[in-house]
């Protein structure tokens, strides 16, 4: 695959420099041209019987006449001035987009805990993943158990969330490690967790009703 795979053009140069050349010879010359251009270093060897084979020519009659009046030769390379700036132009244009994309890159590698300079041992720790207290309302990022009713647990969450009280990891924890006692005592999961919505509490507690009602196993 060419480095640059777009060619620019300026059709006006273009169109001034060929008005005396057929249309095969426009051909083969704008052949040459992207041919050139596709090259490393923008230049074709100068070996007749490469570029014969290249672009299926006589070398004598047709290609050297096009390279004589629109290249110049080193004796080993052929090459136009034109389009040797132009290539380097976008050379170099992509290089300082390279080194502008490193820097943004790493300065907004610094931003992240995860840039960790290397480690005594050779190899930098492995940054701990941070749980967002806002976004422990999914049943999956706080390992509920499968008896728990989602949908009343989100609204205690909320009860708690209007009444400024962290929903820490910890704290919601040790919330489902005491609802899951009160469900192996024989209390209702769910009638614990709607009378912390409706009363507003922020923990769970079995009301007498409750108590003389447990579910049975």
């Amino acid at each position: 695959m060419a480095l640059f795979p777009s060619l620019p053009l300026y059709t006006d140069a273009i169109v001034a420099d060929c008005v005396h050349l057929s249309d095969a010879e426009f051909g083969l010359y704008m052949r040459i041209l992207i041919q050139t251009w596709r090259n490393p270093g923008c230049r074709i060897p100068a070996d007749s019987i490469w570029l014969a084979r290249k672009f299926q020519r006589d070398y004598e009659t047709a290609i050297l006449p096009i390279l004589e009046e629109f290249f110049s030769s080193t004796g080993n390379w052929w090459s136009q001035k034109r389009l040797s700036e132009q290539f380097n132009y976008v050379e170099d244009k992509r290089k300082k987009q390279t080194v502008r994309a490193n820097t943004r890159w790493n300065k907004e590698k610094d931003l992240f805990h995860g840039n960790a300079g290397k480690h005594a041992g050779g190899n930098a720790p492995k940054p701990k993943p941070i749980l967002k207290e806002k976004n422990l309302t999914k049943k999956e990022e706080i390992n509920l158990p499968d008896w728990m009713p989602l949908e009343l647990w989100n609204a205690w969450l909320e009860v708690r969330k209007k009444r400024k009280a962290p929903n820490t990891s910890k704290a919601l924890e040790l919330a489902v490690k005491k609802l899951e006692e009160f469900r192996v005592a024989g209390y209702s999961v769910t009638a614990l967790i709607e009378s912390a919505v409706v009363s507003g509490w922020l923990s769970f507690t079995p009301r007498k009703a409750q108590e003389t009602n447990k579910i049975s196993h």
